[in-house]
């Protein structure tokens, strides 16, 4: 009895660790980098323009950020911030969220076709980024922001 369960917490213990070892975060990357691989690597069904972050929510100091707004005929978006710290980024997220609300109810007013879009954008806060992805193919972006960040 004392071998089993022996061997099974030598078990969790194992998969514990093996689950925590991917997580481990590329914070080489920039903003600006991130958001251009997004935008050249994930398809969208609008042209997408560079936009200012700036003009959306305030960053906190020392943060960099960058953005692709479509034209107008979607939802789609990218927003990219890289902070000074993991507690900023969590911070950003947040705000993220609360941007992601404020476009969820014009939407419905104006494009009730797009909520959906909207909804099934990819969101994440991993180390010091915050990002948002708002395309054609979530999948696409899920697998491009783990490739960039690690």
């Amino acid at each position: 009895m004392k071998r089993a369960i022996s061997l099974l917490l030598a078990l969790v213990l194992t998969v514990a660790l093996v689950g925590c070892g991917g997580s481990k975060v590329n914070n080489n990357v920039t903003a600006g980098g991130l958001a251009g691989a997004l935008v050249n690597t994930v398809p969208f069904d609008s042209e997408m323009k560079a936009a200012s972050v700036e003009n959306y929510m305030t960053l906190p100091e020392g943060a960099e950020a960058a953005g692709y707004m479509s034209n107008g005929a979607t939802a789609e978006e990218i927003i990219v911030v890289r902070c000074a710290s993991e507690a900023d980024a969590k911070t950003v997220k947040t705000d993220i969220e609360t941007f992601l609300a404020d476009q969820r109810s014009n939407l419905e007013r104006y494009q009730p076709d797009e909520v959906s879009r909207l909804d099934s954008g990819v969101l994440v806060q991993r180390g010091v980024y915050a990002v948002l992805c708002v395309s054609a193919d979530a999948e696409r972006a899920e697998t491009v922001i783990k490739e960039q960040l690690g």
